[in-house]
C-alpha cells in the first residue's frame, strides 16, 4: 500500500532482511528498502544501505540525514560529536541536493546554537 509520503506503508519491524539486505538489494526492492532505512532508527540503516539509495531517492535519504543530524545536534556537547556532526555533513553535501541543505542547516545551527564556540569553530571547517 502507497502511503501519504509516496513510498509503500508498511510495519518496517516485520522487514526480514538477509545479511547487509542482499534480498532487497539483490531482487532492487529499493522503495521496500527506502522505507525500512527511514523507519529505522539512528544512522545505522542509513549508512548501510545509503549507496544502493541516493540515486534512487536522494532527497528521502538527505532528508532522513537533516532528521537525525538534527536530532544529534541538540544532545551533542562536545567537540568531538561536532567534529562527528560536521563530517556528516560534509557527506551530505555530497549528494544530489546536499549543498543548498547543509547551508541551511548550518545557517539555522549558527542561530540556534550560537552560544556553543567549539560547534561554531567546528562547523566553519566546513
Amino acid at each position: 500500500m502507497i502511503g501519504k509520503n509516496g513510498v509503500y506503508d508498511f510495519d518496517a519491524s516485520k522487514l526480514i532482511l538477509s545479511v547487509k539486505g542482499t534480498s532487497l538489494t539483490g531482487a532492487k526492492l529499493y522503495d521496500r528498502l527506502l522505507v525500512y532505512v527511514l523507519n529505522s532508527p539512528g544512522l545505522y540503516a542509513l549508512q548501510e544501505y545509503e549507496k544502493v539509495l541516493k540515486k534512487e531517492y536522494p532527497e528521502q535519504i538527505l532528508n532522513k540525514y537533516k532528521d537525525e543530524v538534527s536530532k544529534m545536534a541538540v544532545h551533542t556537547s562536545d567537540r568531538k560529536n561536532y567534529a562527528h556532526l560536521v563530517s556528516l555533513l560534509r557527506k551530505m553535501q555530497q549528494m544530489k541536493g546536499g549543498s543548498k541543505l547543509v547551508e541551511q542547516i548550518v545557517a539555522e545551527w549558527k542561530i540556534k546554537y550560537k552560544n556553543r564556540p567549539a560547534m561554531m569553530d567546528e562547523l566553519r571547517k566546513l
